[in-house]
């Protein structure tokens, strides 16, 4: 099965992130909608299972 993760930046200054969780979906056409609304991002997940590590945004030097 997979879940709709949104997820944006909403750190406000000058240097550096931080990455927020907003909303974990099962229905697509549901996490796109607020994905617009919102201005954030989907990251597409399989639940139950090993997967690779997901980048869902960030700051590095």
């Amino acid at each position: 099965m997979k879940v709709y993760v949104l997820s944006g930046d909403t750190y406000c200054g000058s240097w550096g992130s931080e990455i927020s969780l907003f909303g974990v979906f099962s229905n697509k056409d549901e996490a796109d909608k607020l994905a617009d609304e919102m201005q954030c991002d989907i990251s597409v997940v399989n639940i139950d299972e090993v997967e690779e590590p997901k980048r869902l945004g960030g700051y590095c030097e």
